[in-house]
């Protein structure tokens, strides 16, 4: 059985931006629902279905540069 923290990184935040039947409009509040019409990205209904593709992956951070480690590490 798994935490229940486990499963709240894994759960799939349920809103429009993410809908295989939305699409984005120039603004960046809303986008076109196929089912419900113009509604905000944050809106959810029932037949959201979850497009992996729209979902925009968190940045992964920088390496730091050998210098910056060299000036760290120590004289041998």
């Amino acid at each position: 059985m798994r935490n229940r923290s486990e499963n709240d990184k894994n759960e799939i935040i349920r809103c429009c931006a993410y809908c295989e039947k939305a699409t984005p409009l120039s603004g960046d509040d809303y986008v076109l629902c196929s089912k419900k019409g113009v509604v905000l990205q944050t809106h959810s209904c029932r037949r959201f279905a979850y497009d992996p593709l729209k979902k925009i992956p968190k940045r992964t951070p920088e390496l730091p540069s050998l210098e910056d480690i060299a000036d760290e590490l120590p004289d041998v």
